[in-house]
């Protein structure tokens, strides 16, 4: 039986099962797999250019020698552009509901360290990692690329799901290509996107065309109205489909007051409508949507 692509019960299940509830129908799968927990670091300085290679050995090597720090918790990572030195493994957690971060281990000691080290260049005093940061630590390649919204072609997408580290919730990346891979088995056109913090969903690429400037005059008052309204059907029957934002799996209400008594009433986030990163690179975004 095809589910409702539309419905994330199922994750939402799935999301539950993680903190210890329980709740009826099937699961996706999405629970987290050996491996594929996010951890945090220390990153501790970046390098471009030639000689990045042997600068970031370098500074690898004299964080081994620093007494409070672990050696075999130091590492470089390279790619394409960039060389960076981390340090650490931490488990970020986010209390549900809440908007404080707390790392285990304690990651503000081995933090502030790293910042206070000074070294001597030239006669001058120079303190190379003052500006250390705690960031995600870079895990292994995607296992799909191609679902990369930053690799897609087209001019807008729609958003329909997003995911964040909160309570057991550590691998938002994890969650989301996962929801990609399960709408896709669905038949449908689903694309994800890390940020720094959170993973998104999306489903479908549309031309700029899909999307048109309306000005009207009001009659009475001659008041002039610009907004951007839909006119592509295909990315309207998408919205029908995919009425909802999900946050982590489930619906989060917002108030919003009613137009006829304007009593303040509770509706879940709408899917809204987003430029693929490629146009957005070269034209100006549009932030709101009909």
């Amino acid at each position: 039986m095809q589910r409702n692509p539309r419905s994330l019960l199922p994750l939402a299940c799935v999301l539950l099962s993680l903190t210890g509830c329980t709740a009826g129908g099937a699961g996706l799968g999405l629970s987290p797999t050996p491996g594929s927990e996010v951890f945090w670091a220390i990153r501790c300085d970046t390098r471009h250019g030639a000689d990045r290679f042997r600068i970031t050995q370098q500074e690898s090597e004299a964080l081994k020698q620093v007494q409070g720090l672990k050696p075999q918790l130091v590492q470089v990572i390279h790619n394409e552009h960039e060389s960076s030195v981390y340090y650490g493994r931490y488990r970020r957690t986010v209390e549900i509901g809440g908007s404080t971060a707390t790392y285990r281990p304690d990651a503000m000691a081995d933090l502030n360290l790293i910042r206070s080290l000074c070294m001597n260049v030239g006669g001058s005093d120079c303190w190379p990692f003052i500006y250390a940061s705690l960031e995600e630590l870079p895990s292994g390649r995607s296992r799909h690329p191609e679902w990369d919204l930053a690799n897609a072609k087209g001019y807008w997408t729609l958003h329909v799901a997003v995911f964040y580290c909160e309570g057991p919730i550590t691998n938002p990346k994890y969650l989301a290509e996962e929801y990609c891979r399960e709408l896709r088995e669905q038949g449908v056109e689903a694309y994800y996107y890390h940020g720094p913090t959170r993973s998104s969903v999306y489903v479908g690429l549309f031309p700029k065309e899909a999307i048109q400037t309306v000005s009207e005059t009001n009659p009475l008052s001659g008041v002039l109205t610009v907004s951007n309204k839909i006119v592509d059907q295909r990315l309207l029957k998408l919205q029908e489909q995919f009425p909802v934002s999900y946050q982590n799996g489930r619906r989060v209400n917002e108030l919003v007051p009613d137009p006829t008594t304007g009593q303040k009433r509770r509706v879940p986030y709408e899917s809204f409508v987003v430029q693929v990163p490629s146009a957005a690179k070269t034209d100006r975004p549009r932030a709101k949507y009909e």
